[in-house]
């Protein structure tokens, strides 16, 4: 019998599938791959095709074979990565405005 998972240990790992599902519309899929109480890792293919793995720790979001910066946004490392995303992102939030209308 498995001991249950204390809600501190799985905060990476819920945080990261939370964030990457948001971000759905920009994105091709994702699984997470690695997760511990102070990191997740997720596997990410971009609209692109290009896989990348992403990590979430106390730091922030860092691409795993990036240049090392950190960010404090899911959404401004794919921004970062993928072009693909940056065009998939504005038209989200062109459809969005335009609702408003």
């Amino acid at each position: 019998m498995s001991s249950p998972v204390s809600p501190s240990s799985s905060f990476p790992r819920g945080e990261l599938d939370s964030s990457l599902s948001e971000q759905s519309f920009g994105i091709s899929s994702y699984e997470i791959t690695e997760s511990s109480g102070l990191e997740a890792v997720a596997r990410v293919v971009l609209l692109d095709a290009t896989v990348v793995f992403i990590s979430l720790s106390a730091r922030g979001y860092q691409l795993q074979t990036g240049d090392g910066a950190v960010f404090e946004a899911l959404e401004d490392l794919l921004h970062s990565a993928s072009p693909s995303y940056a065009d998939a992102r504005q038209k989200v939030l062109m459809v969005k405005l335009n609702a408003l209308r």
